[in-house]
């Protein structure tokens, strides 16, 4: 049984990214605060062991011109990477998992294509889920850069879930707090598509 436990839903001011630094900046920042906000939401007695950053706090909305794709490398980063790295060491300090986002991130398997990744750290520092935004506007996909893995599907299911669509689309992890899986802002509106967790 999972004793109960504090979830924390930070809600830091968004600062865009306007340089290649800017996103490890910005969750340094994040990171400062994120000692204020676990103290105060284990008040009520249940230690906090889950930390949730929106979408866009690290790297914000990046505006591009579509197609500008040494605009989206500029800005492109990793996971895991220096953003991943700093946020690694508070999990492990504060002892909690957090769940984060970053918009604009490469993947080895997909050269020169950037994807929007939700992702968990465990309080070991270490990155226990990575999730692809599957489904996105148009704005989202033709304006800011980003592709969806429905672009490269066949691809995708292969290399992300070894051929299986829901390990590849809809991952879980399966922490010591319980299972967890992260649907990303404009996926809310197809709520079929988010409540098939398993």
């Amino acid at each position: 049984m999972v004793e109960p436990y504090a979830v924390t839903a930070l809600s830091p001011r968004t600062f865009t990214a306007k340089e290649k630094g800017d996103a490890l900046e910005n969750v340094k920042r994040i990171n400062k605060f994120m000692d204020t906000a676990v103290m105060v939401a284990a008040w009520e007695g249940a230690p906090v062991r889950l930390v949730a950053i929106p979408e866009m706090a690290i790297q914000g909305m990046i505006p591009n011109t579509p197609g500008n794709r040494e605009r989206e490398k500029h800005f492109a980063v990793t996971i895991p990477g220096p953003e991943t790295d700093e946020l690694g060491k508070k999990a492990r300090q504060l002892d909690v998992f957090i769940a984060a986002e970053l918009y604009m991130v490469k993947d080895p398997d997909f050269e020169d294509r950037y994807f929007n990744v939700a992702f968990v750290i465990d309080p070991q520092g270490e990155i226990v889920y990575k999730r692809y935004k599957a489904t996105s506007d148009a704005y989202e996909g033709g304006m800011l850069g980003n592709m969806n893995p429905h672009d490269v599907w066949d691809e995708f299911v292969a290399k992300k879930g070894g051929g299986d669509v829901m390990e590849a689309i809809f991952p879980v992890a399966r922490t010591e707090i319980g299972n967890i899986g992260i649907a990303i802002c404009h996926e809310g509106v197809y709520p079929r598509s988010v409540a098939v967790w398993r």
